[in-house]
């Protein structure tokens, strides 16, 4: 099967660094499950792969590493994160408190700056007849977009910041790998009810 390309189109960031672009890329393939967890990133390997050189390739690792991404292990190099039982249900925690406070935040702010018309664009996902959902890509991008622009709109960006770490590529793939069609199909439901409640600004 052959590899996904995680390199961003050419001409598409022309204003990252490289590391800021080798970045971009290991999330996305983390993401995509491209680089799973428990792998090691192989450094001769990836500079070829994403054409940057090998002390761009380390400051990409140490920044990944402070972000929790991957591990720097000794005799090992880089090697990315995995998540454990505790980890995911410890984030899961967190998230719960904090996105409904972000989902409050944004109902305060629905009218204002444009706010309604650009979540109104988001929330017509769910805001129809709800199929199941069997596409898991895109049900996961979809949820990914929804969450992001509720706390985009909040107006806290200190929140924004928070939440964007514990929704961190790494994590998103590991759950994503627990997310039965079952509860795929509950959570579409509770989207909804969020999406409505806030359009009556009644959170």
């Amino acid at each position: 099967m052959p590899q996904e390309d995680v390199t961003p189109p050419a001409g598409e960031l022309p204003e990252l660094s490289a590391v800021e672009r080798t970045i971009l890329s290991l999330r996305r393939g983390i993401e995509l499950g491209v680089y799973a967890p428990g792998q090691r990133l192989i450094e001769p390997d990836l500079t070829g792969e994403l054409n940057v050189s090998r002390s761009s390739l380390r400051e990409t690792f140490g920044r990944l590493s402070a972000e929790g991404i991957v591990d720097i292990v000794p005799n090992r190099g880089a090697v990315v994160r995995r998540f454990s039982k505790d980890d995911v249900r410890n984030i899961q925690q967190i998230r719960s408190v904090l996105e409904p406070l972000a989902a409050s935040l944004a109902a305060r702010r629905i009218d204002v700056y444009g706010n309604r018309a650009r979540f109104q664009d988001v929330a017509d996902a769910w805001l129809g007849e709800l199929p199941p959902i069997h596409d898991i890509d895109e049900s996961t991008r979809e949820n990914r977009r929804f969450h992001r622009t509720i706390v985009e709109i909040s107006g806290n960006d200190q929140l924004v910041t928070i939440i964007e770490r514990l929704n961190m590529p790494l994590f998103a793939a590991q759950f994503r790998q627990r997310f039965t069609l079952e509860m795929r199909t509950k959570s579409a439901v509770e989207h909804r009810e969020i999406a409505l409640a806030i359009c009556a600004a009644l959170l």
